[in-house]
């Protein structure tokens, strides 16, 4: 399910992606398994994560720099906003309920 991108400065972002499997471990807190990659990301993927930073945001998009683009870019992506989502899995006799957050249009 979920992967969540955290956008730290202009030049670092976070990835993270849960472990689905989790409730099945005993809890380590060392995060002994731990593992992380450092990669360099193509500029489709530096426009989408732009895009759902500016979707998400609620009202006010700052930018340091001032390009000709950027007016119609945050205009296209203004209209969005993050909902809360609920999901009932079937999991062994019961139901697991996930919580999300998700990017939705404000038609």
């Amino acid at each position: 399910m979920g992967v969540s991108i955290i956008d730290r400065t202009p030049h670092v972002a976070v990835r993270i992606q849960p472990d689905l499997d989790f409730a099945d471990k005993d809890g380590d807190f060392s995060f002994s398994s731990f593992r992380y990659r450092i990669r360099k990301v193509s500029r489709s993927e530096v426009f989408r994560i732009n895009r759902l930073i500016v979707r998400c945001a609620e009202s006010v998009v700052f930018f340091r720099d001032e390009y000709a683009w950027i007016p119609n870019f945050v205009g296209n992506n203004a209209y969005f906003r993050i909902n809360p989502v609920t999901r009932k899995i079937p999991y062994g006799k019961g139901t697991v309920l996930w919580f999300t957050q998700e990017i939705s249009d404000i038609e």
